[in-house]
């Protein structure tokens, strides 16, 4: 791929995303300046544990690559990219696809921001296209309302596990979070810590995971 694509690249950049390393190669400049705003960088003596290209080209638009050599296990996909417009929808299908055509499992994160939507229908209609594909499914009680209508944990988890959801962490805020897959539930009660800022919690939440 490298071969092919590799004298296009005019920004490459390094970034910490949930303590791996990922290089974005690209050559869009408006890609360039929304990772630099998204995530924090990632020295260049670092080697990076994953790639992800992202390309225009004339006949198909804006699109993600997948590099059959870089071995991806999981594809980690939140709620929010497919919200940010139509070309980012489009990409997070088309990575979607490239991932589970190659053996990738699907982590989701479903991360509802109803700014970003024109409305909770939108919203539902379309992120549960990426949760019936989800091998593993991070989401809570306020993104299940939205998604399934449904006010009781235990409940909603069944309903995710039956679209065939293998894993499901269920956050439950303040009190812990479900983890459970069928036939087992793990119950992780929650700490009580000194809130300074909640922004960026959830990231050391899933890397933990």
């Amino acid at each position: 791929m490298l071969d092919k694509y590799g004298d296009r690249f005019l920004y490459e950049e390094r970034a910490d995303i949930y303590g791996c390393c990922i290089k974005l190669l690209t050559d869009v400049k408006y890609v360039k300046e929304r990772w630099e705003e998204s995530f924090y960088p990632m020295s260049a003596h670092v080697r990076s544990h994953g790639r992800l290209i992202v390309t225009n080209d004339e006949n198909e638009g804006q699109g993600v690559l997948y590099d059959p050599l870089s071995k991806t296990a999981i594809l980690y996909l939140t709620g929010m990219t497919p919200a940010l417009s139509e070309s980012t929808l489009k990409a997070s299908k088309k990575a979607v696809e490239c991932a589970k055509n190659h053996g990738c499992k699907l982590s989701f994160d479903t991360n509802i921001r109803p700014l970003l939507w024109r409305s909770a229908e939108e919203a539902a209609k379309t992120l549960l296209l990426f949760v019936e594909q989800a091998d593993i499914l991070f989401t809570d009680l306020a993104n299940t309302m939205i998604l399934l209508g449904e006010k009781d944990a235990d409940k909603a988890i069944e309903s995710y596990l039956s679209m065939g959801v293998e894993i499901v962490i269920f956050k439950l805020g303040a009190k812990g979070t479900i983890a459970a897959l069928k036939g087992e539930r793990v119950m992780a009660r929650g700490y009580r810590v000194p809130v300074v800022d909640t922004i960026g919690a959830g990231m050391p939440w899933l890397e933990h995971f």
